[in-house]
């Protein structure tokens, strides 16, 4: 019950993607402008096309811990984090 509680609880967190504001997590894959990053939560995809046009994303290499920031499901920034999860901020996913 507990297993499925926990699915459930992520796949409404992804689906809510599209509205947070920032998520901190180590970047897994790399696809062009499509980067996979592994949160406290699960797997998050995001688009970081928009962030580099703007000249407002750090680097992105495999490995690396970044805090993403996004507005309407468009992302605004990519910053580094803290290698540590533990110092990672807080995520704050469906702000508006």
């Amino acid at each position: 019950m507990k297993i499925l509680l926990g699915a459930m609880m992520l796949l409404c967190w992804v689906a809510t993607m599209a509205r947070a504001d920032q998520i901190t997590g180590r970047i897994t894959a790399i696809s062009g402008s499509e980067i996979v990053l592994v949160t406290r939560l699960g797997l998050v995809n995001f688009n970081a096309a928009p962030a580099q046009a703007g000249g407002l994303s750090v680097g992105l290499r495999i490995g690396e811990s970044v805090t993403v920031s996004s507005r309407a499901g468009i992302t605004t920034s990519i910053i580094r984090a803290k290698p540590q999860q533990a110092l990672w901020p807080d995520d704050i996913v469906g702000g508006d």
